[in-house]
């Protein structure tokens, strides 16, 4: 495989629902929701840094073309950084049942309303074409 660095929309990434750190879920509702209740501190404390110091450069966001929706990507590498970003850019994402987590994403919010982070850098793969040999 070889890959291109681009810069994505948060928006157009979809969290892996077929993450090999869960069960698989349905949708990427259920993906950020399971995220969610296992990692709850550690996004915090993620999306905490994110704000104060951005994204690692060191540590890259894997993406490939999603199968149905143009324009979209899978996370193949980095769902709990998206899964951050995309919570910084709407806590209502985060049940009610879990006011401790909300409010520390709205706060961080608040904090950083004038320069939250709306596109990434990723790295996208694709798949290399077979090449043809021609015989003469």
């Amino acid at each position: 495989m070889s890959h291109k660095r681009t810069l994505l929309d948060i928006a157009d990434l979809h969290i892996n629902i077929e993450n090999p750190r869960f069960e698989m879920v349905g949708n990427q509702r259920e993906a950020i929701k399971t995220m969610i209740e296992d990692q709850g501190e550690k996004l915090a404390k993620l999306a905490e840094d994110i704000t104060n110091e951005g994204l690692n450069p060191g540590d890259p966001i894997f993406v490939t073309k999603h199968e149905k929706q143009p324009n979209q990507y899978n996370v193949l590498e980095g769902n709990r950084r998206v899964t951050a970003l995309k919570l910084l850019e709407n806590p209502d994402l985060i049940p009610e049942t879990n006011k401790s987590l909300l409010n520390k994403f709205k706060s961080y919010l608040n904090n950083t309303q004038n320069h939250l982070l709306k596109r990434c850098l990723a790295y996208f793969l694709m798949k290399k074409r077979k090449q043809s040999i021609g015989l003469n």
